[in-house]
């Protein structure tokens, strides 16, 4: 997020995100990365566009973030006490303020797409959360993404 970033002295940056992601060296099948980085991902937006790398994390990935020195950031967001790490370009949480967890993502694997060995939130989740979540920012992306699917010819049902 935009106000996350500036809190830590970051711009937007150009990078490769599977690249960047893979450095990591995170434990596969313990972290979804979520968020606008399907869209850059899927050529929707370009990566310098997008602020930042979300991920959500396993109990386990989270604990071992932390002591490996991610930085802490406690906040309240949606009137929900929450705990995200932050390491450069990199926010890991436990769960989206809407209580989805890892197991979310684990027991529905239609709502996860996979890239070079990386899990990603698919564009229908994220589509489905933006479209749910209604703020004013989501409204662009929504536009961006029926843009893509009618330029390819396809669409999202309405389930």
């Amino acid at each position: 997020m935009v106000w996350w970033n500036n809190l830590l002295g970051m711009n937007k940056v150009n990078f490769d995100i599977l690249k960047e992601t893979k450095k990591l060296k995170l434990p596969e099948k313990e972290f979804v990365v979520v968020g606008s980085a399907i869209l850059a991902i899927k050529g929707i937006r370009n990566a310098k566009e997008i602020d930042d790398i979300d991920m959500i994390v396993t109990k386990q990935l989270f604990n071992t973030l932390k002591t490996n020195g991610w930085k802490s950031f406690p906040h309240i967001f949606e009137n929900k006490e929450c705990e995200n790490l932050l390491s450069g370009i990199f926010e890991a949480c436990r769960e989206y303020w809407d209580n989805t967890d890892i197991n979310f993502f684990k027991n529905n694997p239609d709502c996860v797409e996979e890239f070079d060995g990386i899990q990603f939130q698919s564009l229908k989740e994220f589509y489905k959360r933006k479209k749910a979540w209604g703020r004013p920012k989501d409204a662009e992306d929504l536009a961006l993404i029926e843009s893509y699917l009618i330029s390819r010819g396809e669409s999202f049902d309405s389930n």
